[in-house]
């Protein structure tokens, strides 16, 4: 009896009768691995898609050139043909059962990840939150505030030691899931130094023509704004970025907490160095 080659490595299609149950469905290298594991036993019948019988493991040519364990012995029984794996459904041949439950497999597999995808969408603006914060604290700062108004969040950090001050506004910017999907995942991130002046009302008056707000939106990146405080006496500079959610927080939820804190060291080093630069 002519048998046909085994599926390709990659389909798992092929199903073995072993110790009166039905297993699998397993890849050609599986089952050659159980097989010399001795989790199957040559004598164990298999069949896939393109076999009109169920037959010993030990009967395929490409099983036995792999496999160690040889053939049955002489003058064996023949092993009993199954008749309740893989069963089809009544009027559907064996092929196309294993075909629609196949496809119905894949079907449920896809939703899985449409949900995986749309729950990743909506997570990921409080974890970057969380990722920030995480970072900025791990660097030396003290978290001092935090609000949100629903679409941004501010937050306020002070190094005691020194008595300087890190700011953002942050606003994810794709927690929809198809923006996402062709944008990837972007935060619009406003991030500020600030440190203590002697004069901050000299300061404010040179000032004057770009105060306009705690937070200025600037829409050109990189643009830096300087900004002053009068009643706490610090003047910030602060710069406008778009990041790149997807380099920092994998869809595991895993956080690249050393490349983010990077982020914030090198924007916190511009910054101050052109504050100190021109105020100091």
């Amino acid at each position: 009896m002519s048998l046909p080659e085994l599926p390709a490595s990659d389909q798992s299609v092929i199903h073995v009768h072993h110790q009166g149950q039905n297993t699998g469905p397993f890849t050609g290298p599986e089952i050659v691995a159980k097989l010399n594991s001795g989790e199957l036993d040559s004598n164990d019948p298999f069949w896939f898609p393109g076999m009109q019988n169920w037959v010993p493991l030990a009967q395929h040519p490409e099983v036995t050139k792999h496999y160690g364990g040889g053939a049955p012995a002489a003058g064996s029984p023949p092993p009993p043909v199954p008749q309740a794996a893989p069963a089809a459904s009544a009027g559907v041949p064996q092929n196309e059962d294993d075909r629609l439950d196949a496809l119905f497999g894949t079907l449920i597999k896809k939703s899985w990840n449409y949900l995986d995808e749309q729950n990743f969408a909506t997570q990921i603006d409080e974890i970057f939150l969380g990722a920030v914060i995480t970072s900025t604290l791990d660097a030396g700062y003290n978290l001092i505030d935090l609000t949100s108004d629903g679409t941004h969040h501010y937050l306020r950090f002070e190094n005691f030691e020194d008595g300087s001050r890190t700011i953002f506004r942050l606003n994810h910017l794709t927690g929809d899931q198809v923006y996402a999907k062709v944008l990837g995942q972007k935060a619009n991130v406003v991030l500020g130094y600030g440190e203590k002046v002697g004069n901050i009302s000299k300061v404010l008056s040179a000032l004057k023509a770009e105060l306009k707000s705690s937070f200025i939106l600037n829409p050109e990146p990189g643009s830096i704004v300087v900004d002053g405080d009068l009643t706490s006496g610090y003047v910030y500079c602060q710069v406008d970025m778009f990041w790149s959610l997807d380099d920092i927080i994998s869809r595991d939820y895993s956080i690249d907490y050393s490349k983010l804190a990077d982020w914030i060291r090198a924007s916190n080093h511009a910054l101050r160095k052109y504050l100190r630069g021109r105020f100091m």
